[in-house]
């Protein structure tokens, strides 16, 4: 059985108040689904089918995973605004370079010599914090928050960026969900076209 037939499985045998009570999500029985908000976009899932829809934006096998398992595992702890490298989180460390390949460099050769879409961009999706030269948290699911950094390049230094994961983000998801969770995220919000 592969990974999304699992979770869906794992879904279809959880209760609908329970994920909702765990996940902070809404749960509407009488249409039978939960109204599921991920980067600020409105996503409808069936319960207990795990059918996903969402009007203007086309949503990746990985994506439909990793909400299923956002709405199975989470565990009610807010967001502390205490924030982890990815290298910090478990096991982070043993995938640190492949998430630097998939995202972070992505950002850097996209915005690290021209931040002003990078923040027009996050004004739209996140709200501005004080890191890096410019920087946003991205609300990515009710209970996780992901800071997205980004430092201009100029004559001294290279431009860089870095993504951090909320404290609490190891307590809802694995590293592993994490990983695909946040290159999706970010992804969506300032790479694709």
């Amino acid at each position: 059985m592969d990974t999304w037939e699992k979770i869906k499985e794992e879904y279809r045998n959880r209760a609908p108040r329970e994920i909702s009570e765990k996940s902070g999500v809404e749960y509407r029985p009488a249409r039978g689904e939960f109204v599921l908000y991920y980067c600020g976009c409105r996503f409808n899932i069936s319960y207990p089918e795990g059918h996903i829809k969402q009007g203007a934006f086309e949503v990746s096998l990985e994506e439909k995973i990793v909400f299923l398992q956002y709405l199975c595992w989470a565990r009610s702890l807010p967001p502390r605004g205490e924030w982890l490298s990815f290298q910090d989180l478990p096991a982070g460390q043993h995938h640190y370079l492949p998430f630097q390949k998939e995202i972070i460099i992505p950002l850097v050769k996209k915005y690290g010599n021209d931040i002003a879409p990078f923040r027009r961009t996050g004004e739209k999706w996140g709200k501005k914090e004080d890191f890096g030269d410019v920087s946003y948290r991205i609300k990515v699911f009710p209970l996780v928050d992901l800071l997205v950094m980004l430092w201009a390049g100029d004559e001294e230094f290279a431009p860089r960026a870095n993504i951090l994961f909320d404290s609490v983000a190891p307590n809802h998801l694995p590293t592993a969900t994490l990983y695909v969770m946040a290159i999706e995220a970010v992804r969506r919000i300032w790479l694709l076209p």
